[in-house]
């Protein structure tokens, strides 16, 4: 069995808080799971850009710019068609 070797840390050490972004709560809602669930479901767990396993829910229109959690708003993408995408809007 190898033992862990042990942490140096100075007296007093506490980690940084995790940063916690207050307009992505809403993703950690049972509402939001189910909903999430259901754009899966429809979408056959594959990315509507490269049909590819997908795994995130992109809003077609950001929450922001007036998009809504509504179905025909959502599509499932992979990792790297959403960073695509976003990339390509300069982060938004």
């Amino acid at each position: 069995m190898a033992s862990r070797s042990p942490q140096h840390r100075p007296a007093g050490w506490t980690p940084a808080p995790k940063y916690a972004d207050p307009l992505h709560r809403h993703y950690h809602t049972k509402a939001w799971q189910q909903v999430r669930q259901a754009v899966i479901a429809r979408d056959g767990g594959r990315c509507t850009v490269c049909r590819g396993p997908g795994n995130t829910v992109d809003h077609i229109r950001e929450v922001r710019d007036g998009g809504t959690d509504a179905l025909s708003n959502l599509r499932l993408m992979c990792g790297p068609c959403h960073n695509r995408r976003h990339g390509e809007r300069g982060g938004r």
